[in-house]
């Protein structure tokens, strides 16, 4: 019985950690003046995700990013 909690536990933080690896495409881009950076948008899924680069940097057309369920 005790081996079957450490199996199911185990099971259950592996199914917490991984995630779905996407390619995310920018939507758009701003300057954070505060933090002295550019700040690139990027859609991928319906879901957004920041991406920070120097002021002077080039944002990439896509990024990587992990979607966890």
């Amino acid at each position: 019985m005790k081996k079957i909690a450490i199996i199911a536990s185990l099971m259950a933080i592996c199914a917490y950690a991984s995630c779905n690896v996407i390619t995310a495409f920018k939507t758009g881009e701003y300057q954070d003046t505060e933090r002295n950076v550019k700040v690139c948008v990027y859609n991928g899924l319906g879901k957004n995700y920041y991406y920070s680069v120097a002021s002077y940097g080039v944002c990439p057309v896509s990024i990587q990013t992990c979607q966890r369920f």
